[in-house]
């Protein structure tokens, strides 16, 4: 299914919006050139976008290294969008009773507006840092563990609405990305009641996830865990177990099967 790009678009947000992300990928921070050469932007053009973000606060220039990095109002926008997050304590438990168990980072997440949402992280005693992973991450449901237990068991319609979304992007060599491969893996998912992701969505990650059901039966979260593949071999049966237990227990605790 395609979709039509909207007409109505401003380019110069568009561009600054690119420099914040290309700027936030660089912790160390950018000089103007780099961003120019990185976007592809008219140095001119590129230099008008950073001081209006410096002068509203987005960017900050550091004067040791005349490189540009995120602004405090960076933090104040990040601090009013997790207010925007509401977790169950009792889910929020869980995740941290399944980083307990394992050692490892745990995840949950939920379906909103047709995608995953991550909406807790608990970092693991050995963490394996998925840069691009972040509370309130939302996309590639098709590559992760916590995207396809809940995609599994998602009702009919929203699950064939997202799966006319292919071809999915391939986050690495692994990842599934058309719609008929991903709905035998979203059967073998319902089937043995837990979802994998082996170097789907990260190379050396794999990941482990199970559904969370409510009093009524319906699907309301996914959990997850994360652990680098040379780990993942040796502990494999002891993760899944780990998963299945947490998303029954967190399951039980909002009522299901009562």
């Amino acid at each position: 299914m395609s979709v039509r790009p909207k007409q109505d678009l401003v380019g110069s947000v568009l561009r600054a919006t690119a420099i914040l992300e290309t700027v936030a990928a660089a912790p160390r921070g950018l000089t103007p050139k780099a961003i120019s050469a990185a976007l592809g932007l008219h140095l001119s053009t590129c230099y008008h976008l950073i001081n209006t973000l410096v002068t509203a606060g987005y960017l900050t220039r550091r004067a040791d290294t005349q490189t540009y990095t995120l602004g405090p109002k960076i933090a104040s926008l990040h601090s009013a969008f997790l207010q925007t997050i509401h977790v169950m304590p009792v889910l929020m438990a869980q995740v941290q009773a399944l980083h307990d168990q394992t050692g490892e980072t745990a995840y949950l997440a939920r379906w909103q507006d047709g995608d995953l949402v991550i909406i807790a992280i608990v970092e693991g005693q050995k963490p394996v840092r998925v840069q691009s992973l972040y509370v309130g991450y939302r996309g590639n449901a098709h590559a992760m563990a916590l995207g396809k237990a809940l995609l599994a068991y998602l009702p009919n319609t929203e699950r064939e609405a997202f799966l006319e979304r292919q071809p999915f992007p391939a986050c690495t060599a692994y990842t599934i990305t058309s719609a008929a491969a991903l709905r035998r893996e979203l059967l073998q998912v319902r089937q043995r009641g837990y979802s994998l992701d082996i170097e789907e969505f990260a190379p050396e990650l794999c990941c482990v996830g199970a559904p969370i059901f409510d009093r009524q039966g319906q699907l309301q979260a996914s959990i997850a865990v994360s652990i680098p593949r040379s780990r993942y071999e040796r502990c494999q049966e002891r993760l899944i177990e780990a998963v299945r237990h947490t998303a029954r227990h967190a399951s039980t605790n909002l009522g299901c099967g009562s």
